[in-house]
């Protein structure tokens, strides 16, 4: 469960890689797969957390909220590790 940088290519090229490592893992023969586990831990533990919500509070609605806004955080993990080497590259640059 690790992100696999592109490395290389046009920023769309990238982005586009950073969506599909968000919902999709490699498996041990190097194919893509569905990451269930990520999808299904995010919308589970925000459910599992909502339990002890009054009902009226404890929503289908907020679950799914909630499991959106982690995979959403894990977009923007995955997005700094397809990136941040460059920007770091670039800022870390030393004169001789």
């Amino acid at each position: 469960p690790r992100y696999h940088r592109a490395g290389d290519g046009g920023l769309w090229r990238r982005m586009k890689q950073v969506f599909r490592g968000t919902i999709l893992t490699h498996t041990d023969s190097g194919k893509e797969t569905l990451a269930a586990w990520r999808l299904v831990s995010a919308y589970g533990a925000a459910f599992i957390s909502n339990q002890w919500y009054p009902a009226r509070d404890n929503t289908v609605k907020l679950g799914l909220a909630e499991g959106s806004t982690q995979i959403g955080f894990d977009l923007l993990v995955n997005l700094s590790s397809e990136f941040w080497p460059d920007v770091k590259k670039k800022l870390l640059r030393r004169k001789p």
